[in-house]
């Protein structure tokens, strides 16, 4: 029985030099499985840029400023495979650390879109972590093994100098998803987290771009989403509160909500955590980004991945 590990990959889409270009002009508005290998294929994260509502309901339209992510596959490795020094590939911008050749390290997708980016195709600019990496934070007791993250931020200032846009930063934002994927793409993956980068300093200056509604709108999308997918919350205390919200302000629907309702709803969200952790929503954006990327190494054999192998066979 084969044995397979997760990486991630990190990069910008294309979308990102139209919302950016938004951002200057200040007119932001608002599987199966194969004999022979594990019962499941482990999930591994895709982290990109934009500002995306992650699940609009069938009447409820998307705003004219969000933009959505694509998916991106992992990579699979054998764990006999010797392993290299490096740990995190930069792509995009005429430039890459990587190839066509070096799926069984950077997944195939990493490995095509850093191809891609070396033949002087437009691809943004991006980096994925290895699937090495992935790995050894298994062998590790689930702990980023020593020196990864000084190496992932190194690889995210690299994003960030290219974008001209900073994590964190309420002027220039990068917003960021984090998204799980595996060489076959099959149910039980880890779910989107999108908006990734925003609490209560970015979404202000994002709404002075675009627009309040628009912006807390995201917000509290994004703490749903990454209180759901990253913190354990089950998703229907934080749909309760929607519910319950809407039902007080006399609408049916969460377009109907005004700027002003979706401020105090985000008040009422970050409560959430505290009710259900005992712990505040962690605000610094790189501290998201940290449990993020665990949250997806964590998926390798979670409940849900292995509930959902255990049919597939």
């Amino acid at each position: 029985m084969s044995s397979t590990v997760k990486g991630i990959l990190l990069r910008t889409p294309p979308e990102v030099s139209y919302i950016h270009r938004m951002f200057k002009d200040r007119s932001l508005n608002g599987g199966s499985g194969r004999a022979g290998q594990t019962r499941y294929q482990p999930q591994a994260a895709t982290i990109t840029n934009g500002i995306t509502n992650p699940s609009p309901k069938k009447n409820e339209l998307q705003s004219p400023g969000q933009i959505g992510a694509q998916a991106i596959s992992s990579p699979v490795l054998d764990p006999s495979t010797p392993t290299t020094h490096k740990r995190v590939f930069t792509f995009g911008k005429g430039r890459s650390e990587g190839n066509k050749g070096m799926k069984s390290l950077l997944g195939g997708k990493g490995a095509n879109l850093a191809e891609m980016a070396s033949i002087g195709l437009s691809v943004p600019p991006g980096l994925t972590i290895s699937t090495e990496a992935c790995q050894e934070y298994q062998e590790n007791g689930k702990e980023l093994p020593e020196g990864l993250w000084e190496e992932i931020l190194e690889g995210l200032d690299y994003v960030q100098n290219a974008m001209g846009a900073t994590l964190g930063d309420p002027s220039k934002p990068l917003l960021v998803s984090v998204r799980s994927g595996a060489a076959i793409s099959m149910p039980g993956m880890m779910d989107t987290v999108l908006n990734l980068g925003l609490n209560d300093e970015v979404v202000a200056g994002l709404a002075a771009k675009s627009g309040d509604r628009f912006a807390y709108d995201s917000y509290r999308r994004f703490l749903d989403m990454f209180g759901d997918v990253v913190m354990g919350i089950p998703h229907s205390s934080f749909e309760e509160k929607l519910e319950n919200f809407k039902h007080k302000k006399g609408v049916d629907l969460d377009t109907k909500l005004t700027a002003s309702d979706l401020k105090e709803l985000v008040e009422q969200y970050k409560n959430v955590y505290l009710e259900s952790t005992g712990e505040k929503f962690p605000s610094d954006p790189k501290r998201q980004l940290l449990l993020a990327i665990k949250a997806v190494f964590d998926s390798w054999d979670s409940p849900r991945a292995t509930n959902t192998g255990a049919s597939i066979r």
